[in-house]
């Protein structure tokens, strides 16, 4: 701490330093926060997504609110980044239709040129959308798509259980828990197991079931084997009962999984895709030397 004081002193900058447990304290970033909040709710509201593509929903609030004028501001953030006025005919709507092209290597002679998905965005490091494929349930960059404004995505993905739109607490970890622990080994027996027409019914049916304590009630029910009757029954239950798992913090984990990023320089440089590496490195360099946000110091400094 005393180094970055005196760093700070030697630099000329002010530390300005908040209160514990006061976020009034830090305004400008939770008003930041706040406004990308509102709008990536806004975004799955209309959109009728599932809280499952709330990450993606942000990502995408936060690069419109980059092209967004600014009171008080003659030219938008990006155009004050980079230098020049960017072109907004690429934006789309937020969870409309999308029909994105597949290469003829990924497909025989007899499969359809493209395929339907959800527009989730904008990719980051290349120019091209973050289409939601229905089929693989996967998200994917592609850059020939074709949109259908009028038509929303969230048509095509069945029926999904009504969920409560508060963004805040979507990290929060649920109270629920599984009633099946808290049943008795003669409970258990006498249990009925729902049909399969039934599946959809999840809020009659009087047992609850929970994602994150799905695996904990397999490892229960099978230390409860202090006769032979009970733990087979127990065992017939848990393998037959459906168990609704939910993927809302697996989002943003799977809107990485399709893509290898390297680490390293020279692991860009093996890779199939080492142009485009290579072109966005320079273009990175040559931002840092335009900016001039770089100083060159001695070994002794560092």
């Amino acid at each position: 701490m005393k180094q970055l004081d005196t760093y700070l002193a030697n630099s000329g900058i002010f530390h300005e330093k908040t209160i514990p447990y006061n976020s009034e304290s830090n305004g400008k970033a939770e008003r930041a926060n706040r406004i990308l909040l509102e709008r990536a709710r806004s975004l799955l509201y209309e959109s009728e997504l599932p809280l499952n593509f709330w990450a993606e929903a942000i990502n995408c609030s936060t690069q419109v609110s980059n092209v967004t004028p600014r009171k008080g501001k003659e030219k938008i953030p990006l155009e004050i980044w980079t230098g020049r006025k960017p072109k907004l005919n690429y934006l789309k709507k937020f969870g409309c239709v999308a029909y994105f092209h597949v290469p003829k290597v990924m497909r025989n002679k007899f499969e359809v040129p493209g395929k339907r998905g959800i527009m989730l965005g904008y990719a980051r490091e290349r120019k091209g959308y973050r289409i939601y494929d229905i089929k693989s349930r996967k998200i994917i960059e592609e850059r020939s798509v074709k949109f259908n404004e009028s038509l929303k995505g969230s048509t095509y993905l069945g029926k999904t259980k009504a969920e409560t739109w508060d963004i805040n607490s979507l990290l929060e970890t649920s109270p629920a828990a599984c009633e099946i622990n808290q049943k008795t080994k003669s409970e258990i027996s006498s249990l009925e197991i729902p049909d399969e027409s039934a599946e959809d019914e999840n809020s009659d049916s009087s047992i609850l079931y929970h994602s994150r304590t799905s695996r904990q009630t397999d490892a229960a029910i099978g230390d409860e084997n202090e006769t032979p009757d009970v733990e087979s029954s127990s065992n017939n239950i848990v393998n037959q009962i459906p168990v609704r798992r939910s993927e809302r913090l697996k989002s943003k984990m799977s809107a990485n999984v399709v893509y290898n990023i390297p680490n390293t320089y020279l692991e860009a440089k093996n890779s199939a895709d080492w142009k485009n590496w290579e072109r966005a490195m320079k273009n990175e360099l040559d931002s840092l030397n335009k900016h001039e946000v770089w100083e060159i110091l001695s070994s002794f400094n560092v």
